[in-house]
């Protein structure tokens, strides 16, 4: 299970800071990967770290009170296969580049990631946009999904 949690920033880029992690095993030995994606003007930077220095990059970027990024996403992914966090974080920032034709806002991008990502493996929404999802069986969430309309440039 690879936990994915991400925040954004209204600058110049309009900028996605990520990190992917296993909620398993020790703090201060497992790997994690993070990313930073510039939707609008910007490049890609994806990077692998231990556990605990991405959370702690990740709680002064958006956790704390004064972080620049605000959070918008946090979701559980059990991947098909057995894809390396740095594959994943690649594709999703791939993904999140689409979004700059567009000229959309981060937060507008992000809301067909849980269905982008889907397509990798099974999703579990924590939070969305600044709320926590009412509790839905996964059936039921997969079956929301597929009723969401496909925007061409996202995928």
């Amino acid at each position: 299970m690879i936990h994915i949690r991400i925040g954004t920033k209204e600058d110049k880029c309009r900028s996605c800071y990520g990190i992917l992690y296993d909620e398993d095993g020790d703090l201060f030995r497992s790997d994690a990967t993070s990313f930073w994606t510039g939707i609008l003007d910007g490049p890609t930077n994806i990077k692998g770290h231990t556990k605990s220095e991405v959370m702690n990059s990740y709680q002064a970027r958006v956790l704390d009170a004064n972080a620049e990024y605000k959070p918008v996403c946090n979701i559980k992914l059990e991947p098909f296969g057995s894809p390396s966090y740095f594959d994943v974080a690649r594709k999703i920032t791939t993904f999140l580049q689409k979004g700059r034709n567009q000229g959309s806002s981060p937060e507008r991008v992000l809301t067909g990631l849980p269905k982008f990502l889907m397509k990798m493996g099974h999703v579990k929404i924590l939070f969305e946009n600044g709320n926590e999802p009412h509790p839905v069986p996964h059936r039921d969430l997969d079956e929301i999904v597929r009723k969401i309309p496909s925007l061409s440039w996202a995928f």
